[in-house]
């Protein structure tokens, strides 16, 4: 029998691979790592996009809505150019692939936080605004901010301190900037916003998600649908 992988257990596996990525590909070339970094994005989006069916209903719309929610500060960061932010790989300099893969991987971070709620939050999930479901939102998004900030900077980029993006901390001579993590004191908050609409459009009775019929039953075995239910 399939037994899906609890969402918090997914989510230490992510941010453990963002640190050994850097541990073991540091050395590579720069086309082992802009693949790397890239893959990433474009898989996610792969991903969601040829699962949406087997998927809960409401998670192709909020993962579309968190890519274009991340678009807007990924391709904002290319916009500012080198003064604020260096991409120290050549095959990611293309102007806006990286923003694109980029704003894939925001999405599935902010689907990955709608999943820690749904695991961890008291229910019912997404009927109003719960400051426990918030809270979640930002320690999910502010603790992989930081592992993925210190292990991309100085390796695939370089944030650097201006009047509007001081430094925050330095950690082995490079230093992390206050901008990046702001981010993701704002977006979070955004998401949770267009999160609470889209339960409410397709959730008219509380903790029901609209499935499609014949993926009702393999769905509802997930370890996922089973908190959400």
């Amino acid at each position: 029998m399939e037994v899906a992988m609890p969402v918090s257990l997914l989510c230490l596996v992510l941010l453990s691979s963002f640190m050994l990525g850097r541990i073991i590909f540091g050395a590579a070339s720069d086309f082992v790592v802009a693949s790397l970094d890239l893959g990433l994005g474009f898989i996610s989006f792969a991903g969601v996009l040829l699962t949406r069916k087997k998927l809960p209903k409401f998670v192709f719309p909020l993962y579309i809505q968190g890519c274009l929610l991340g678009a807007t500060w990924e391709f904002g960061f290319d916009l500012l150019g080198d003064d604020f932010c260096s991409i120290l790989i050549q095959q990611l300099r293309t102007p806006g692939l990286r923003a694109v893969s980029h704003s894939f991987t925001d999405g599935l971070l902010f689907i990955l936080g709608v999943g820690l709620v749904l695991e961890w939050c008291p229910k019912p999930h997404f009927s109003k605004w719960s400051g426990v479901e918030i809270l979640m939102f930002l320690l999910w998004g502010n603790v992989q901010e930081i592992v993925v900030d210190i292990a991309g900077n100085g390796w695939i980029w370089q944030y650097h301190q201006t009047p509007y993006n001081p430094v925050m901390f330095t950690l082995d001579g490079e230093s992390y900037t206050f901008i990046p993590q702001f981010v993701w004191i704002i977006s979070p908050c955004v998401f949770y916003f267009l999160t609470l609409v889209q339960f409410s459009q397709s959730s008219p009775s509380e903790g029901k998600v609209l499935l499609q019929p014949e993926e009702e039953r393999r769905t509802l075995e997930s370890p996922l649908l089973q908190k959400y239910n």
